[in-house]
């Protein structure tokens, strides 16, 4: 059992929060349920693994966030999950971008938006049968085409497939966009 915290929410433990992460890299979990009951624990167990990868490949894009010749990039965070790397842009001090967020889950949206960085988030499965019209896909996600995509630990064993990338992604990027993400090196 889950030990229930004064305002009657339930804080998993670290044992069950190690868990949560196992069951999250199988292919057969339903990601929207683990991490809706991660989320309020996830920055805190990614703190405590030292995660760099937000920080990594924010690093990676910034020069191509500061080399555009628009007078605002449009950055989509596919997979933003609590908002870390909004943070880390947020850290760049970049001006004139529009930031974007989309996750499966709602749990992780709601961490999200506590964060403040984001100026859309949207709680979407952009796989889903309902967005195969890429039109209709963009009018979900607030009508615009993208600079730059970031995925950051979205690309590992059980989670998103590759496929992705040339299937959908490259279809939201503007013209001469750029897609930047992380790759579990075991995936």
């Amino acid at each position: 059992k889950m030990p229930i915290k004064k305002d009657n929410t339930i804080t998993p433990s670290l044992n069950q929060i190690t868990l949560l992460h196992k069951q999250s890299m199988d292919k057969n979990s339903n990601k929207k349920i683990i991490y809706n009951k991660w989320s309020e624990t996830y920055d805190t167990y990614v703190d405590s693994l030292n995660y760099s990868a937000p920080l990594n490949l924010v690093n990676m894009c910034v020069p191509f966030l500061t080399n555009t010749t628009k007078t605002t990039t449009n950055i989509l965070d596919f997979g933003c999950g609590t908002g870390l790397v909004g943070i880390e842009l947020k850290n760049e001090f970049l001006l004139n971008t529009t930031l974007t967020g989309i996750d499966i889950s709602e749990g992780m949206i709601n961490e999200c938006w506590k964060k403040n960085v984001y100026d859309k988030l949207f709680n979407i499965d952009i796989t889903s049968n309902k967005y195969k019209d890429i039109d209709t896909l963009i009018q979900n996600i607030g009508g615009d085409y993208f600079d730059i995509i970031i995925c950051c630990g979205i690309f590992l064993e059980g989670h998103v497939k590759m496929n992705i990338i040339t299937d959908i992604l490259c279809k939201l990027l503007n013209k001469h966009g750029y897609i930047c993400f992380t790759i579990r090196d075991s995936y």
